[in-house]
């Protein structure tokens, strides 16, 4: 019986981290930096951010700000893990990687 606690409260914590984590880092994304979430996969984050018009895109401000959503995810990440940790959460064996692309984009969904 106890053993189906402890199985039952690592799960819960596994779902609070990944809810918490996806949560924080779909924030920085639309919310600070105007970018688009287009899915998650397991607990990585696809999406796509872009300045300047429908015309024209402003390839140094795209970058920079691309930077400076990573910079922002990073810290938001440390964040959660220690408030998560705060809570009885202990997700501080996570580590977390960013990477950008630059170039022509196609998003299509089928349904």
């Amino acid at each position: 019986m106890s053993q189906n606690i402890t199985k039952n409260d690592s799960a819960k914590h596994v779902v609070r981290t990944l809810h918490v984590l996806r949560s924080e880092l779909d924030a920085v994304l639309h919310e600070d930096f105007a970018g688009r979430k287009v899915r998650f996969v397991g607990d990585c984050i696809h999406g796509l951010l872009v300045e300047g018009t429908a015309q024209t895109t402003e390839q140094e401000e795209t970058v920079s700000n691309m930077t400076l959503c990573g910079g922002a995810m990073r810290s938001s990440f440390n964040l959660a893990i220690k408030r998560l940790k705060e809570k009885g959460t202990d997700a501080t064996c996570l580590g977390l990687a960013i990477g950008f692309e630059y170039g022509p984009m196609t998003v299509t969904r089928l349904e």
